[in-house]
């Protein structure tokens, strides 16, 4: 049975909270039944990424404090644990959910996993700052009634310079049959819909089974990729890659032959990313080269990467051979970056790296304690500049104004 909503300007918490009802019956009578097989995989070292997930995270999760939106029963969460992430915290509407999350974590001794009642478009507000990857679980987007709460949601939950992954089906897929032998067309829906509604099958089957047609609703809203990066970069976050992918990530269409799948694209990714600043604070440096001799070449790159906000373009360790180069750019043909070589008593001597901004006050308001800084001071030739001492010792200079 399919059931539009007659408003689309509903009260969305409110729809939010009649879905969260819904999935808190789906939980108890589905997923309840999956705990010990969760577990299980979870104490073997698994975890439940596909490979296109996994090459999305791929350098950004190990050692990353994760928050998962829309976590469901806590398997994506503690499986982001089991493949390197640092800590996880889980936000999730239905208390159900959080419930089965937080007995998988005390089952598996996760102590750094974590799990909120939330609802991802306005997660709590103890988390912001908080994140290196934020990232969202299979089959989520859908079940929010609006985007740009929650891009805003993800771009406060960031620390500066952490990341965005967004793994989802995508929506073309909803305009198939699923019980079709081939390609054909849903007759109700459209892809450019903006009614949310109902759609049949699992989950709203569940609910159906167990609570009757009037039991609480599951509207979706299949949004196109297009307007989920629009939401996001309204909220100040940079794309930095949107891939499409011919696989689905689950069997919505059982009775399909081989010849029909891979034709179509059924999920893609996008991977955001918050700048130290504003999209445009870090400001152009033109033709900077800059090589220095460094005794901690973990603790410089975090500096210039994570506080900075340059690009880790290269690094590497052949033997004898030792260094990394980051970068405005993602190559070494950018119009500037910098070269760290190990030594074992650096010589930096009077050396300075300098950095422009567009707006100083705005670059040391979202640096905030993060660092020491000294400053800002007006120049006598107009700029103004802040001052900062990297870990190994060199004088850097964030400024804004005249070169």
């Amino acid at each position: 049975m399919e059931r539009r909503m007659t408003n689309e300007n509903d009260d969305v918490p409110a729809i939010h909270r009649e879905t969260a009802d819904a999935w808190d019956v789906v939980a108890r009578e589905k997923y309840g039944a999956e705990f010990d097989e969760h577990v299980a995989l979870l104490r073997g070292g698994g975890d439940n990424l596909l490979p296109e997930e996994r090459a999305l995270v791929a350098d950004l999760l190990p050692g990353a404090r994760v928050i998962q939106l829309q976590c469901s029963h806590g398997l994506d969460a503690l499986g982001l644990l089991n493949a390197g992430a640092a800590s996880v915290v889980g936000v999730d509407l239905s208390a159900e959910m959080v419930g089965q999350a937080r007995a998988k974590a005390e089952a598996v001794g996760a102590s750094e996993a974590s799990f909120l009642v939330g609802d991802a478009a306005d997660p709590p507000h103890e988390l912001d700052g908080t994140a290196d990857v934020v990232y969202t679980g299979r089959g989520s987007l859908p079940w929010l009634m609006a985007l740009e709460p929650w891009g805003r949601g993800v771009a406060r939950l960031l620390r500066p310079g952490g990341s965005l992954v967004v793994y989802e089906g995508h929506p073309l897929a909803n305009l198939w049959d699923r019980e079709s032998t081939g390609l054909a067309l849903r007759p109700e829906v459209g892809y450019f819909d903006v009614d949310p509604k109902e759609a049949p099958g699992f989950p709203r089957s569940v609910v159906e089974r167990v609570a009757g047609p009037d039991g609480p609703r599951m509207p979706e809203r299949h949004w196109r990729p297009g307007q989920v990066m629009e939401a996001l970069l309204s909220a100040g976050l940079e794309v930095r890659a949107f891939r499409e992918y011919p696989k689905p990530f689950w069997n919505q269409f059982p009775h399909w032959p081989p010849s029909v799948h891979g034709r179509l694209p059924n999920a893609y990714g996008i991977v955001a990313r918050r700048p130290l600043a504003s999209a445009k604070g870090a400001g152009p440096i033109t033709g900077l080269k800059v090589r220095l001799d460094t005794a901690d070449l973990d603790g410089v790159v975090a500096f210039y990467s994570d506080l900075m906000g340059l690009r880790v373009v290269e690094r590497w360790n052949d033997g004898s051979d030792v260094g990394a180069i980051l970068g405005l750019t993602d190559t070494v043909t950018g119009p500037a970056f910098l070269e760290f070589v190990p030594v074992e008593v650096p010589s930096n001597g009077g050396a300075s790296v300098q950095i422009r901004v567009d707006d100083l006050d705005r670059f040391l308001d979202v640096l905030g304690e993060r660092w020491p800084v000294e400053g800002p001071v007006d120049r006598p030739w107009g700029s103004r500049y802040a001052y900062l001492t990297d870990p190994s010792g060199v004088q850097v200079i964030v400024y804004e104004g005249r070169v």
